[in-house]
């Protein structure tokens, strides 16, 4: 996901639209983020993978985020920026049976974060097929208001995610989920793309932002024209104090000439 807004501390559109939505994210590691004006304010947490391989870990946040990515697009909807929710994450440890078993942790997620609805979910891998399920709980009744559950080979997995993103926004918006889907925007169509952004992002988040950085420029050599990739590339540089690469990679971005 680009984040809604990014600071020194991390703990703290469509494919014919790329350029300016990462050269407006650049802008967010250097300008304040607003509040935005939404009816509905929600978290999208990490997944959990319950069965399969290790190499399939990166879904936990690779649904998380990419949900949150989605969620962002309806003006309706006001979504946690994502290291804000990582952070909470990893202090509590987070696990979703949280979310409906557990009044001090969600009690305290309501308490920092302000939010009506959390959205969180499981995925499991038994050889080439994967089975994915998102649920909305109310915060404050930890009620579980909505799940769905989408299944198919592990190379549709982008789809899939895909299916579950408009799912839950047309639970909120009570739009049609395949008019909904029709307009989420597809960042990539490659699988070793995402999956090195994701390792990425698990590295960024124990602060081993150089080992993030030789992932995110994998992402970034997989699929040359991945938005989000060379955003995280461009981040990494920010945050290892190299302003130079940070601001010729917001030039490339400005040209819309990804190297």
């Amino acid at each position: 996901m680009i984040p809604q807004s990014a600071t020194r501390n991390p703990q703290s559109g469509h494919r014919h639209r790329p350029y300016c939505a990462l050269a407006l994210a650049f802008l967010a590691l250097l300008l304040p983020a607003r509040e935005a004006l939404a009816a509905t304010n929600l978290a999208v947490f990490n997944f959990q993978l319950k069965t399969g391989q290790e190499d399939w870990v990166w879904l936990e946040k690779f649904m998380s985020d990419q949900m949150a990515t989605d969620l962002v697009q309806d003006r309706s909807l006001s979504v946690v920026a994502r290291d804000r929710m990582q952070l909470l994450a990893q202090q509590m440890k987070w696990a979703p049976e949280f979310a409906t078993t557990d009044a001090k942790v969600m009690g305290g997620i309501r308490g920092q974060l302000q939010i009506e609805y959390l959205v969180t979910g499981v995925c499991s891998v038994a050889g080439d097929q994967l089975e994915i399920t998102a649920q909305i709980v109310e915060v404050q009744t930890r009620k579980e208001v909505h799940r769905k559950t989408v299944t198919g080979k592990t190379d549709q997995v982008i789809d899939l995610q895909k299916q579950l993103s408009a799912d839950v926004m047309s639970w909120f918006t009570r739009k049609p989920a395949g008019e909904i889907l029709k307009t989420l925007p597809m960042w990539t169509r490659s699988i070793p793309a995402i999956r090195a952004l994701y390792e990425g992002m698990h590295l960024y988040d124990q602060g081993r932002y150089a080992e993030g950085w030789v992932k995110f420029r994998q992402s970034s050599q997989e699929d040359k024209n991945y938005v989000e990739a060379v955003y995280w590339v461009g981040k990494m540089y920010y945050f290892m104090y190299r302003y130079d690469h940070v601001r010729a990679v917001c030039s490339i971005v400005v040209r819309g000439r990804f190297p």
